[in-house]
C-alpha cells in the first residue's frame, strides 16, 4: 500500500479521490456506450453506405465517448500508478501495457467512428465500380479496428495483471481488488487469443463489465486512500 513505509515523499503524492470518482464515473458510462454502439445489416454496396451515412451522427458521438472515457481512464490510472509507485517494475510495466492498449483502443475508435462514415460519405451514391472500391477501404478499416481492438485488449489487460498482482500484496481491500483484476486481466485475452471471434460489442460487453468492476474496486481504494 500507498502509506507502507511513509517518507517524507508522501505527502507529495497526487490525492487520488478525484481520479477514483472520475474512474468511477467511466466505469459506469463505458457499459451504455458499448451498448449503443451503432449495428449495420445491408443487403447491397449501397445499402451498406447508406445505413454508414445515416449512423455517422451516433456513430460519431458513440466513438468521441468512448475516446474520452478512454483518456480519463489513463489519467486516473496515472494517478492510481504514481501512489502506488513507478519505482515498483510491476507498476511501471503495468502502466506501459495499459497505455499502449489505450492508444491502440483509440486508434479503432477513430477509424470505427470517424474515418469509416467519412468514406461511405464521399463514396454513397457513385457509381458501383466506385463503391466496389469504397468496400474494399470498409474491409482493410474493419481488419485494422479489429487487430488494434484486440491488440489494445491484450495490453490493458498485461496492465491490469501487472497491477492486480502488486495488489494482492497488500492486506484487506487491496487484495480483494487484485483478485477480481486477476480474472478481469484473464479474461480478454482467453477470449481474443483462444476463441478467434470477431469482437462485437456483445462480446466486447461482456469484457467491459468485468473490466468496469475491477475500474469500481480501483475508484473505491483510490476514494478511501487505501492506496
Amino acid at each position: 500500500m500507498a502509506h507502507e513505509n511513509s517518507s517524507p515523499l508522501d505527502r507529495n503524492l497526487p490525492n487520488g479521490k478525484l481520479a477514483g470518482i472520475i474512474i468511477a464515473v467511466c466505469a459506469g458510462l463505458s457499459i451504455p456506450a458499448i451498448a449503443n454502439h451503432p449495428q449495420i445489416l445491408a443487403r447491397s454496396h449501397g445499402d451498406l453506405l447508406a445505413q454508414i451515412v445515416a449512423l455517422s451522427p451516433i456513430d460519431r458521438f458513440v466513438h468521441g465517448a468512448l475516446m474520452v472515457i478512454m483518456f480519463a481512464l489513463v489519467w486516473g490510472l496515472a494517478i492510481f500508478a504514481i501512489r502506488r509507485g513507478f519505482n515498483r517494475a510491476t507498476v511501471l510495466a503495468g502502466f506501459i501495457a495499459y497505455a499502449a492498449g489505450a492508444l491502440a483502443w483509440i486508434g479503432a475508435t477513430l477509424i470505427d467512428g470517424f474515418i469509416t462514415p467519412e468514406i461511405a460519405a464521399r463514396f454513397i451514391g457513385t457509381s458501383p465500380e466506385a463503391q466496389n472500391y469504397a468496400i474494399s477501404l470498409l474491409r482493410f478499416c474493419a481488419i485494422s479496428i479489429q487487430i488494434l481492438t484486440k491488440f489494445g485488449l491484450v495490453a490493458i489487460s498485461i496492465g491490469i495483471l501487472k497491477w492486480s498482482a502488486g495488489l494482492l500484496l497488500s492486506p484487506g481491500a487491496p487484495r480483494t481488488v487484485g483478485v477480481i483484476g486477476i480474472f478481469a486481466g484473464i479474461l480478454p485475452p482467453v477470449i481474443v487469443l483462444l476463441t478467434h471471434i470477431s469482437l462485437s460489442p456483445h462480446s466486447l460487453g461482456i469484457i467491459i463489465i468485468t473490466q468496469a468492476v475491477w475500474y469500481a474496486g480501483i475508484a473505491t481504494l483510490l476514494i478511501r486512500e487505501r492506496v
